[in-house]
């Protein structure tokens, strides 16, 4: 088991040095282009800081609905912040179901960072990616009123997701650690 949860953390380390743009700054009027894993990113970039609190945070916040790890359908958020996450599944589920592809599938689209903080999304975009976009930019909102977490709340139903929060945690710590 420790075997594999080394594991697991080494590869967070090489994922997150590798695609999570540390130290990208999204300014005023930067076009934040359609890089499928990267769009919701950049979105929380331009509108609040903090991103990497979220993954792995409660029973619903995480990539693909991953919620960490696969939350049952009827799991209730551990909080407000969670809701949030659970909202932007869902809206990403209802887009799934007219774009034809699976729930979690992430889209591209394009979208700039304006002056106030806010992700507006291109009129460019085609129906799928207008519905990505639109999903991200709620789910920041939704967010924006709430503290950047501290902690990743835990979900009381996901046992393993708990433990592959304490990894999250320490690969955090260790990027944190090494600036």
């Amino acid at each position: 088991m420790l075997s594999a949860m080394k594991a697991v953390v080494f590869l967070l380390f090489v994922f997150t040095r590798c695609v999570n743009g540390r130290g990208v700054k999204v300014k005023e009027n930067d076009k934040i282009g359609a890089v499928d894993l990267l769009d919701l990113r950049n979105a929380m970039l331009c509108g609040m800081n903090g991103y990497w609190s979220y993954l792995g945070y409660g029973c619903w916040c995480g990539p693909s609905n991953l919620g960490f790890i696969a939350t049952k359908p009827g799991t209730p958020p551990v909080d407000d912040v969670d809701n949030c996450c659970l909202k932007h599944d869902l809206c990403y589920e209802a887009l799934a179901g007219q774009c034809g592809w699976a729930a979690g599938h992430r889209i591209g689209y394009d979208s700039s960072c304006t002056k106030n903080k806010t992700s507006v999304c291109s009129s460019e975009n085609d129906f799928c990616g207008a519905g990505a976009c639109k999903c991200d930019v709620e789910f920041v909102e939704c967010l924006k009123p709430y503290p950047i977490p501290n902690e990743r709340a835990k979900c009381p139903s996901q046992p393993i997701g708990n433990v592959f929060r304490a990894g999250l945690d320490a690969v955090q710590n260790f990027l944190e650690w090494i600036g």
